[in-house]
């Protein structure tokens, strides 16, 4: 069912899924479609292609999309979907073409997407995703929040995983401490022999004194 490019407004009307006959693809792209994408869609078992992308729609991606077992393109970029890839998408093993581009998508790019062996392209651009890129073949400008990969994605070097190594500090107050034990010890030395030369002096000079009057 084509029905791209036509300004339909408003929520996708239920009774379009109820056709399971649907195939082999259902085309809504590119209008003004808005609410959350119905979780009916699972009723389309035979479904090969799902574009739904150039609309408004919110909310999470449906997880009913996994009981479109036959599905090979599934295009949702240029919509408002938010919270983290579903995990319910590991079940598609025909997938083949994946673009999520332009959403609100946050959390990680889950390791399953790496283990789907018919995958060929994936767009995760411009979406709100962070930390480690699990995979090759996967477009993802516009992740601010983004590390590792291959070189070509230019990523910068995942560090959350690694331990951080604290520089040992020596505390101000502990080196005041010690150069007071040390003046103090310097000063008592000082002391002492000033004082002891002093009393070896006082006892030659009365040695001296004793020795004239005798």
């Amino acid at each position: 069912m084509a029905l791209s490019s036509n300004w339909l407004t408003g929520s996708v009307p239920k009774g379009i899924f109820s056709i399971v006959t649907l195939s082999p693809g259902l085309y809504l792209d590119n209008n003004l479609l808005n609410g959350s994408f119905p979780s009916e869609v699972g009723n389309l078992k035979t479904l090969v292609e799902l574009d739904i992308s150039g609309n408004k729609f919110s909310g999470q991606i449906p997880s009913t999309i996994i009981e479109c077992s036959s599905l090979e393109i599934l295009s949702l970029g240029k919509n408002h979907f938010d919270e983290s890839i579903p995990f319910s998408l590991s079940s598609l093993k025909s997938i083949a073409k994946i673009d999520m581009s332009n959403n609100r998508l946050s959390g990680q790019i889950p390791k399953y997407l790496e283990k789907l062996s018919f995958l060929k392209y994936l767009n995760l651009s411009y979406n709100y995703l962070e930390e480690r890129v699990p995979m090759k073949g996967v477009f993802i400008t516009g992740n601010d929040k983004l590390c590792g990969g291959i070189v070509e994605l230019h990523l910068p070097l995942c560090h959350f995983n690694e331990p951080k190594v604290q520089k040992r500090t020596v505390p101000l107050k502990l080196i005041l401490i010690v150069c007071m034990v040390l003046g103090t010890l310097l000063l008592s030395s000082f002391l002492f022999c000033w004082l002891r030369n002093k009393g070896v002096k006082a006892k030659h000079s009365s040695n001296f004194a004793l020795g004239n009057s005798v």
